[in-house]
C-alpha cells in the first residue's frame, strides 16, 4: 500500500492512502493554499526535497524521483515548516550518516 504521511502544524500526522502517483497529485494540488516550507521525502530518505513550491513537488512526483511507480509498498512524507532554517535542520539530521553531510 502507498500511502502519504502529511504532518501539518503541531497535529498528527495524517495517513492518506493513495493508489497512484496521479491520485497523489490530486490531493496534494490542496496544499497550494498553505504558505510554508515543504520538506518531502520517502521511507529510503535518499532523495529529500525542500521547496515552497507543490509545483517543484508535483514534477519531482511526475519525473518518479521517488519510483513511486515501481515500489509496491511506501509511505511519501511532506512536513511542513515556517522556515528553510527548520526544514533544513531536520533534514541534516535524515542525512548525518551520509559521508558527503559535513565538509
Amino acid at each position: 500500500m502507498k500511502i502519504l504521511q502529511l504532518a501539518i502544524g503541531e497535529g498528527d500526522v495524517q495517513e492518506i492512502p493513495f493508489k497512484s502517483p496521479v491520485d497523489l497529485i490530486e490531493y496534494i494540488q490542496e496544499l497550494k493554499r498553505f504558505e510554508c516550507i515543504w520538506l518531502v521525502t520517502d521511507d529510503d530518505g535518499e532523495e529529500i526535497i525542500i521547496t515552497e513550491s507543490i509545483d517543484t513537488v508535483h514534477l519531482a512526483i511526475d519525473c518518479d524521483l521517488w519510483n513511486l511507480n515501481l515500489k509496491k509498498n511506501t509511505n511519501l512524507f511532506f512536513q511542513e515548516y515556517q522556515s528553510f532554517e527548520s526544514a533544513y535542520a531536520v533534514s541534516l539530521t535524515m542525512r548525518e550518516g551520509n559521508p558527503k553531510c559535513y565538509d
